[in-house]
């Protein structure tokens, strides 16, 4: 385990996720012109997020196309 979570691939991943986070502290704390939304950005990395709004949105694609 020690080996994977030391890994080269492992340590990019955590480079991104903490220049991320630094990216929306920096937000919060100076309140910018902000191009991409953070919020919604974060909601993108997240595998459970994407899959629930997926579903829900195949959901009302499908009701749609019943009638």
């Amino acid at each position: 385990m020690q080996r994977k979570a030391t890994s080269k691939p492992m340590r990019a991943i955590m480079k991104k996720f903490i220049d991320f986070y630094g990216a929306i502290t920096d937000v919060m704390l100076r309140n910018p012109y902000v191009i991409n939304n953070l919020d919604r950005q974060y909601d993108l990395l997240d595998r459970r997020t994407n899959y629930s709004k997926f579903s829900q949105a195949m959901a009302s694609s499908i009701h749609v196309m019943d009638m």
